[in-house]
């Protein structure tokens, strides 16, 4: 992931981490890392600009 940042190339986040939180939600499971850390990476790669 750490690459993916540093080229600037949007991650597999919302596969791994986005599932992780739907399945959380669906049982009853808090999922706060995850959700942290799924908006952090969500707003590194808002800062991507392609033209």
């Amino acid at each position: 992931m750490a690459q993916d940042v540093e080229a600037k190339r949007f991650s597999e986040v919302q596969l791994f981490s986005g599932t992780v939180i739907e399945f959380g939600k669906k049982h009853g499971i808090p999922t706060p890392i995850n959700e942290q850390l799924y908006d952090r990476i969500k707003d590194i790669e808002s800062t991507y600009l392609y033209f």
